[in-house]
């Protein structure tokens, strides 16, 4: 694999939008 391959930080990014998109559900309805 590629040292700099996206595979790298997938979880992490995974993780973020997955909470960026739920927060307004969470904290807003």
């Amino acid at each position: 694999m590629m040292p700099n391959s996206p595979w790298d930080i997938f979880p992490y990014n995974l993780f973020y939008w997955i909470g960026a998109l739920i927060a307004p559900f969470l904290g807003g309805s």
